[in-house]
């Protein structure tokens, strides 16, 4: 993510007041659910292409020009290959519910393409002179546990925002209108934390706000895993601030601590290599928490079912026409409602679980060394 980058060539000291803008402008996204509701229909289009114009006059106004490195060849071999990786690997995750994963020839052979793009991507970064991400970058202790818990944080946290509309429309009865409402509670707190951060972290340090925005987010899942179908839209709204405080005061200080100890002229390539991880973590979170959803249903739903037979006396007393057709069908859109409350409770628990999993990484990141202010503009790219 390109923040990161131009936040490295900025003085220490601001590096982490530049990374909150960044991700307090980013944090605004999250209030694009209630674009339809506060514009419609008519001038929703129109206001986004706008502002992805304003956007990109900006950029190309305000964005100081990089120098060119001269000398040091493009590696064509290892940027196809993860292409070709990434390409097959987001093609599998999306087809893969609609085809039954491999269950399907399509499914199969996206998967192959997928390995074999890492392995001759993996081979050629191992090997290569010029490889297209520098192998210095990833010996960088820092940088690769900050990289891990961004990965894991998109693979917990950013699932829930596919999982949620979904979850309050098809089980709740919520409106695409309400469940946007609903939503806009997360972008609040993270916008409210994103201001946050950076005094905590100078306050605190950065290792503690990144465990207190860990707590925060296990907070929020351990109450999303309580969710039942008679509660309002309190709970969610909660649940929601309290992951979006969580990923905001950890958000600010791993992006500082990523770039403390890597060269200052690898600095834009390894915020390359962060937002491709970071891109499929997202990915991979999705598809597979849909995938654990829809196993966990069809096992609650035999479970629920099989509690149900026609010679209990119970059942025959408190709905005696149930057993006709009409009822049965009746009777099986509940056990199904049921059943699917049951797996995203348990799926929001094992999120949980996988948040507090990373507390350990923690231990291993070193804090920024106080050192007199340095720019990076200073520094020369060295030629191959």
């Amino acid at each position: 993510m390109f923040p990161n980058s131009l936040s490295a060539k900025r003085r220490p000291a601001r590096n982490a007041v530049s990374v909150t803008s960044s991700f307090a402008c980013f944090s605004i996204g999250a209030l694009v659910p209630l674009l339809p509701y506060l514009l419609g229909a008519t001038l929703l289009w129109p206001a986004l292409v706008s502002t992805g114009l304003l956007a990109f006059i900006g950029l190309a106004t305000f964005l100081p020009e990089d120098r060119k490195q001269s000398g040091v060849p493009f590696d064509f071999l290892g940027f196809g290959m993860l292409s070709v990786a990434v390409g097959a690997l987001q093609l599998m995750l999306d087809r893969g519910p609609s085809q039954d994963w491999f269950d399907s020839r399509e499914i199969c052979i996206e998967a192959v393409l997928a390995l074999c793009g890492l392995y001759l991507f993996g081979a050629q970064t191992l090997t290569a002179k010029h490889p297209f991400f520098p192998r210095e970058v990833l010996r960088d202790r820092n940088f690769m546990a900050c990289t891990t818990i961004i990965f894991c944080m998109m693979l917990l946290l950013y699932s829930t925002n596919a999982m949620l509309p979904s979850f309050m429309q098809n089980l709740l009865g919520y409106s695409a209108e309400q469940s946007g409402q609903v939503s806009m509670f997360r972008g609040l707190g993270a916008m409210f934390a994103f201001t946050l951060a950076p005094t905590l972290a100078r306050v605190l340090g950065p290792r503690p706000t990144v465990c207190l925005g860990l707590a925060f987010t296990c907070l929020g899942l351990w109450q999303m895993a309580h969710f039942d179908l008679s509660m309002t839209a309190t709970n969610i709204k909660i649940s929601g601030a309290l992951q979006g405080l969580g990923l905001a005061l950890m958000s600010n200080p791993l992006a500082v601590l990523s770039y403390v100890t890597i060269n200052p002229a690898l600095r834009t390539e390894a915020a390359v290599f962060s937002n491709v991880v970071r891109s499929l973590g997202a990915s991979v979170g999705i598809a597979s928490l849909q995938a654990a959803l829809l196993v966990q249903s069809a096992t609650a739903h035999d479970r629920l079912a099989a509690q149900i037979t026609p010679s209990d006396p119970v059942i025959r007393w408190s709905a005696p026409g149930v057993f006709n057709a009409g009822g049965l069908e009746q009777l099986n859109a509940e056990v199904t409602r049921q059943g699917s409350m049951i797996a995203y409770d348990t799926v929001f628990a094992w999120m949980c679980v996988g948040s507090v999993v990373l507390v350990p990484l923690l231990i291993i990141l070193r804090p920024a060394r106080r050192s007199p202010a340095t720019t990076v503009e200073a520094v020369d790219v060295p030629e191959g």
